[in-house]
């Protein structure tokens, strides 16, 4: 198990109340171990995925553990009632923790203006990391243990890089655009 997931202190403050809980529970109606039980089990996945939790992340869930808006860490199977929408190829990841990077609005990530072309090359790049499992349909990537962590500590730096080139592909769009409105209002007046 990784330490920046530090999970002794959690432990401690479980055993005492483990201990002593009834008294502040019979005293003051309050007990916190069920979410101290959630926090020691959420690090220890995040440990498993070589991934550090943020400061102050809570637990989503027992099952599903949100990162930002394109990246969880969930539990797969019908048992949790969580399938990959759309495999690629390959079959539905069964009782599998998963590390999962996903874009439901596909290219609108970089703005109104939807620059595919640099969507699907920022995707790529991220595929380029071998997700286990892929949805492409749905722009969605699916991470085992072993390779999450690299396209983890990537992610946001490939995010910026991919932005910045989007924020290009929008300006010269544009920019053709216009130059073609302007060379049909030369046309117009030149008649």
């Amino acid at each position: 198990m990784n330490t920046f997931n530090n999970t002794k202190p959690y432990q401690e403050i479980l055993d005492v109340m483990d201990r002593h809980g009834g008294a502040i529970n019979d005293w003051h109606g309050i007990d916190i171990r069920p979410r101290i039980k959630g926090l020691i089990r959420m690090l220890d996945v995040f440990s498993e995925f070589s991934i550090c939790a943020r400061d102050r992340q809570e637990p989503s869930g027992a099952t599903y553990y949100k990162i930002s808006d394109h990246q969880d860490i969930l539990l797969f199977g019908k048992e949790y009632n969580r399938t990959v929408a759309w495999l690629d190829e390959g079959e539905q990841p069964e009782n599998e923790w998963l590390y999962c990077i996903r874009f439901p609005t596909g290219a609108y990530i970089f703005g109104d203006d939807y620059p595919t072309k640099t969507f699907n090359e920022f995707f790529n790049k991220l595929k380029s990391y071998g997700p286990r499992y892929c949805d492409s349909r749905n722009h969605s990537m699916y991470f085992s243990k072993e390779n999450a962590a690299a396209v983890h500590k990537d992610f946001n730096l490939i995010m910026e890089e991919y932005r910045g080139i989007a924020r290009k592909e929008i300006l010269n769009s544009k920019a053709d655009k216009l130059r073609k409105e302007l060379a049909a209002i030369e046309g117009d007046l030149g008649r």
